[in-house]
């Protein structure tokens, strides 16, 4: 397991550990599977740097936004709000699986 005081976050760490698990099943006579798990393992990687790309984007907008709620809330007239989400974005494979069932259950009411 990656240990969290490296610095990353979660996403990065399931996405190493992801990747580690990887290797280990192709070192040990996955044979057919090997192709699949370097996809699988490369597309982890570029998810990952597209997210930590993303949250290096916004992370300015974030913390203005936090010390924005927490200065208003030291004026006094103004209740200061601290609210943080993140959200990652969806992959291009979960969104494809969406549309897919969307159009599978447009499909199946207007055939059924």
């Amino acid at each position: 397991m990656v240990n969290q005081s490296s610095g990353l976050g979660s996403a990065d760490s399931f996405y190493i550990e992801t990747s580690i698990e990887a290797q280990n099943l192709a070192t040990q006579g996955v044979g057919s599977f090997a192709p699949f798990l370097q996809q699988a393992q490369t597309q982890a990687g570029l998810d990952a740097t597209r997210e930590a790309a993303r949250q290096a984007t916004f992370l300015p907008q974030e913390n203005l936004s936090r010390y924005a709620g927490q200065v208003a809330g030291l004026m006094g007239g103004y209740p200061g709000q601290t609210t943080q989400s993140f959200v990652p974005n969806p992959s291009p494979l979960q969104t494809a699986i969406g549309a897919g069932s969307a159009l599978a259950g447009i499909f199946g009411a207007l055939k059924g």
